[in-house]
């Protein structure tokens, strides 16, 4: 999780954005909410890499629990 928060807020330097992150923990899960404020093709962009991320982050995850490890 702390890797992924990393890279989202890096993220948001490089473009010139601001980023703050909310955590609402849950049971067995934990819901990030990101505020971003810009220019909104900066948002866009920001957005574009969140799901970029996002997908890879859950791909390398399944990948772990799928492991016969």
């Amino acid at each position: 999780r702390s890797s992924f928060e990393r890279t989202m807020l890096d993220w948001a330097g490089q473009l010139g954005v601001r980023c703050t992150i909310v955590e609402h923990s849950h049971l067995l899960t934990t819901q990030v909410c990101f505020t971003v404020t810009g220019p909104r093709r900066k948002i866009d962009e920001f957005l574009q890499g969140l799901r970029a991320e996002g997908t890879a982050t859950m791909r390398a995850e399944r990948m772990v629990m799928l492991s016969p490890l």
